[in-house]
């Protein structure tokens, strides 16, 4: 399932209506692998982007998208166990990429720190007791959805600004930032295979 919460007043250049984005996210999930997992997007302003990276990033200022992994199993092997989840089209992208010796390679970009959302059912609490009881007893704990990635904050205005500035399509930047969101949520961090995963993602969904 994919939750659309919207924020701010949409930028009709860019496909951001439920009906257009809603089977944007359903083909990026697909041509990674993900098409079972489900995630939340917030549709943003600068203003409320800017107060998340300040608050979890401790960075002053707008910035163009935020992921917030609801898992932190992104230890150790766990990474590899997200690309061995990916798709075929990204897995060949990767396999590539390593025969040319460019998997040590670095972008030069601080590393994404993973924020994890805690969800309800990894919560651990005591009933209440009842009277005439001596001890609590413990609550029942829900197992979490494995499912669920997480959630994306997406800044509409800094979305529409880079694409001016830069000189980018639109729909092609929309699917480039969220495509290095969902990357984020799956586990992998700034470098060449997340470079990789992107520009397979793009190349696959836009002309």
């Amino acid at each position: 399932m994919i939750e659309l919460l919207t924020e701010t007043r949409l930028n009709p250049r860019f496909p951001l209506s439920r009906s257009e984005l809603r089977p944007l996210l359903h083909d990026i999930l697909s041509v990674l692998g993900l098409q079972h997992s489900s995630l939340t997007l917030r549709l943003v302003g600068d203003g409320e982007i800017a107060r998340l990276n300040q608050e979890f990033m401790g960075c002053t200022g707008p910035t163009n998208v935020l992921s917030f992994p609801a898992r932190d199993e992104w230890e150790g092997g766990a990474a590899e166990d997200a690309l061995s989840d990916m798709g075929p089209d990204i897995q060949d992208a990767l396999s590539i990429m390593r025969k040319s010796g460019l998997d040590e390679s670095e972008d030069g970009e601080e590393a994404f720190r993973s924020l994890r959302l805690v969800l309800p059912g990894e919560l651990l609490g005591h009933a209440a007791c009842s009277e005439g009881e001596s001890e609590a007893k413990p609550a029942e704990v829900a197992e979490p959805d494995r499912s669920y990635l997480g959630e994306i904050a997406l800044s509409v205005d800094s979305l529409a600004r880079e694409t001016r500035l830069y000189g980018q399509e639109p729909r092609e930047h929309l699917v480039r930032l969220l495509a290095h969101a969902v990357l984020h949520l799956s586990g992998l961090d700034h470098g060449s295979e997340m470079d990789a995963a992107m520009q397979t993602v793009t190349d696959s969904l836009t002309d």
